[in-house]
Order: C-alpha cells, then sequence, then structure tokens
C-alpha cells in the first residue's frame, strides 16, 4: 500500500487517483518581470528533429522506510516548428515503487517556449499517475523575450486531471547565454478540488513549496536540478476528524 507522503505526492498531479483520465493543461500564463541587464539573449531552448535526451528524475521522501525513487526517460525530438515540439517518450529504467513503469511509452507535446500541452503515455497504469507528476514538475515555461543576468519571470499554469491543480512559479536568472541559461526556482502548487485519499481518508486541500537552481542547455528540453527541496502541507478529513500533515521530499533532475 501506498504511504500517506506518497499519495501526497501522487495527488498533485492526479487528484482522482483515476488513471485513465488524460489530463488537460490550459495554456500557460507567462509574465518577464524584469528584463534583466544587457546584452539580453533569448532563452537557449531550440531542439532539432532527431534530437534526443536521457534523463533520471528522482524522488526522495523525508518519511522514516521510504527509499529514494527514480525514473530514467529517454526521449527523441519526432517534430518541432514554430508551433511547438513533438517528443517520443519512453521509460528506460526504474526503481520501486514505479518499476511497473519500464517499458512504458508515448508522446509529450509541448509548446515553442516549453510548457506542457499534453501528455499520453501507455499502456495504461496507476503508476502513470506518479510518471505524470514528475514531467510536469520537470519542465518550465520560458518567456519569448530576450532576458539578462538578473531577469525575473513568473508563470501561472493549470491542469485538470479532473480536479484542478495550479502551479506558479518565480524565476531569477544567475546566467544566460547563447547555450545555456542558469536560474533559480521558486514554485508553489496547490490542488483546488477535494480528493480522496489513502484508507478512506479526503484530500480537503494540499499546497506545496519548492526552491533550487536550473540551468537549461542548448538542445535539452528538460532542465538539469541537482536537488529542489519541497515542503507540503496537506489538510485532511479521516474518519470525520480534521487533520494536517506536513512532510519533505527531495526532486532531481539530471541527464545521462
Amino acid at each position: 500500500m501506498r504511504t500517506l507522503t506518497f499519495l501526497i505526492f501522487l495527488s498533485l498531479s492526479l487528484t482522482t487517483a483515476a488513471h485513465a483520465e488524460v489530463p488537460t493543461f490550459e495554456k500557460p500564463v507567462v509574465a518577464v518581470l524584469q528584463a534583466g541587464a544587457k546584452p539580453r539573449v533569448g532563452v537557449p531552448l531550440a531542439l532539432a528533429v532527431g534530437a534526443t535526451e536521457t534523463v533520471a528524475i528522482g524522488y526522495t521522501s523525508s518519511a522514516p522506510g521510504e527509499e529514494p525513487a527514480e525514473v530514467v526517460l529517454a526521449l527523441t525530438v519526432s517534430a518541432a516548428d514554430e508551433a511547438g515540439i513533438t517528443l517520443d517518450l519512453a521509460v528506460s529504467s526504474a526503481s520501486d515503487p514505479w518499476r511497473a513503469l519500464v517499458g512504458a511509452r508515448g508522446v509529450l507535446h509541448v509548446s515553442a517556449r516549453g510548457a506542457v500541452e499534453s501528455l499520453t503515455i501507455t499502456p495504461a497504469s496507476a503508476d502513470l499517475d506518479a510518471l505524470r507528476a514528475l514531467v510536469w514538475l520537470a519542465l518550465i515555461p520560458y518567456p519569448a523575450d530576450g532576458l539578462g543576468a538578473g531577469a525575473n519571470w513568473q508563470t501561472t499554469e493549470l491542469v485538470h486531471l479532473p480536479g484542478r491543480v495550479r502551479r506558479s512559479g518565480v524565476f531569477r536568472v544567475r546566467a544566460i547565454d547563447q547555450d545555456s541559461l542558469t536560474f533559480d526556482v521558486e514554485l508553489a502548487r496547490q490542488v483546488l478540488d477535494k480528493a480522496p485519499g489513502d484508507a478512506g481518508a479526503t484530500i480537503d486541500s494540499l499546497s506545496q513549496l519548492g526552491r533550487g537552481t536550473a540551468t537549461l542547455t542548448r538542445g535539452h528540453l528538460f532542465v538539469d536540478l541537482a536537488a529542489l527541496p519541497l515542503a507540503t502541507t496537506t489538510k485532511l478529513t479521516v474518519s470525520g476528524k480534521k487533520q494536517s500533515v506536513s512532510s519533505t521530499a527531495t526532486l532531481s533532475v539530471t541527464h545521462r
């Protein structure tokens, strides 16, 4: 049985835990708050058809007895133009509790600026909930405007799963050139609708905050993120009684 901490993590991306549902991603709102110092250059998100990347996404909970978990994705760009980018996705390896994902394949559509537009994966499995959560966590929407050191931009995203999850982010550029972008990340996510929990519990509300530093390299869609600490607060109703649970975990994204 999944622990409560693990269920809380899944709830950030699939509030109904019904893996047959295909999530709907709304177009994000992306706003540049400060353009930063000159010279300013565009975000180095340039992917060509045939480009490949292998990404390991790790999730480590601080809960007692929880082992670090990891899933490795192999991605190949099958289409890319001004409208967006399409990637074929395959799970090449995974550790518990996601070992059943090995061999799963799918198609990921993102906008030309990196925002997730759709993600379909087969075969159907309850573990797809976790995979969708990890992919969404590891992708950032970027502005079309040129940026310089010290620039700031913010994003607001909403996904229907069919329950609603909102993610907002504030990002500050540390360094940028034609080949890479390094930036500070502050992400906040909220489950906006009640969701079923473990052992008959109901998740009344859930919020999560993470801060870290990421690097995007030209030719990659996913960032490199050594560690993003995540603090989660969940309010539950269990057998008619209200409870509040706090948990921490760390997300990592690395290329192989």
